[in-house]
C-alpha cells in the first residue's frame, strides 16, 4: 500500500536523526498545545502519549543544509480504533509542504500514467492499479491559508483504506499537519468528528 505524501516527508527531505527534543505539549479543556498552535477535540478522544515526541531532522538543499525540526502528538479513542496524528513542522514553509504534496499526486490505474508522470515521479506502473492520491485541494482555516488531501488504497482481503491530510500554514516557516489513516468504513462513519478535530487547528503565540 502507497504510504500517504506527508509519511513520506522525512525521507523526501532527506532526514537523518541528529538528535531528540522533548517539546511541551499538554492538553486541557480538550485542546491540545503544540506550542505554536492549538487543536481542540471531543470527549471521545484524548492524547494517549503524554510525552510526544520531538525528532530533529535534515534536509539537504542544492545552496546549503538547514535543518527542520518536528513534533508531533497523537489522539485516540479509548479502543484506538481511531487516531490521528497531529504534527508541527518548523522549519519548512507552506508553499514547500504544498509543492511537495502536488508530487505526490497519482491516479487510479496504470493506463492513467503518463510517460512524462513515469519519468518526472520515478513511478511503476506496476505499483499502480489499487490506490490513488488526490489533488491538494485550497482551503482556509482560522483565517490560515490550509490544503487538505485524501489518498485511498485497497489493502488487506480487499478492504479499502483512507487517509486524510490537512497542513495549515501557522507563520512563514512553520506548518501543522494533521492526519489520519482508516478503512473506509470507519472512516465514513466518524467523518463529522475528524472534521471537526482538523478544522480546529488555531495558530498561538510561541511561549
Amino acid at each position: 500500500m502507497r504510504v500517504n505524501a506527508f509519511s513520506k516527508l522525512a525521507a523526501v527531505f532527506c532526514m537523518v536523526a541528529l538528535s531528540l527534543a522533548l517539546f511541551a505539549c499538554t492538553a486541557s479543556e480538550n485542546k491540545l498545545d503544540m506550542g505554536s498552535f492549538t487543536i481542540s477535540y471531543p470527549s471521545e478522544l484524548a492524547p494517549k502519549d503524554s510525552s510526544p515526541k520531538g525528532t530533529t531532522l535534515r534536509r539537504e538543499s542544492e545552496a546549503n543544509n538547514f535543518l527542520i525540526y518536528l513534533q508531533e502528538a497523537n489522539l485516540f479513542n479509548n479502543d484506538r480504533s481511531l487516531a490521528i496524528e497531529v504534527k508541527e513542522y518548523s522549519g519548512v514553509t507552506f508553499d514547500e509542504a504544498l509543492a511537495y504534496a502536488k508530487t505526490q499526486v497519482y491516479p487510479a490505474t496504470p493506463s492513467q500514467l503518463s510517460e512524462d508522470a513515469i519519468s518526472k515521479w520515478s513511478l511503476n506502473p506496476n505499483n499502480y492499479g489499487s490506490s490513488a492520491c488526490e489533488e491538494p485541494e485550497m482551503i482556509t482555516i482560522n483565517g490560515k491559508r490550509a490544503f487538505k488531501q485524501e489518498w485511498w488504497g485497497e489493502g488487506y482481503n480487499n478492504t479499502i483504506a483512507k487517509s486524510l491530510t490537512e497542513c495549515v500554514e501557522i507563520d512563514e516557516d512553520t506548518i501543522a499537519v494533521v492526519y489520519c489513516l482508516l478503512p473506509d468504513d470507519l472512516l465514513q462513519a466518524n467523518r463529522e468528528l475528524l472534521d471537526d478535530v482538523f478544522n480546529s487547528v488555531e495558530a498561538a503565540p510561541r511561549r
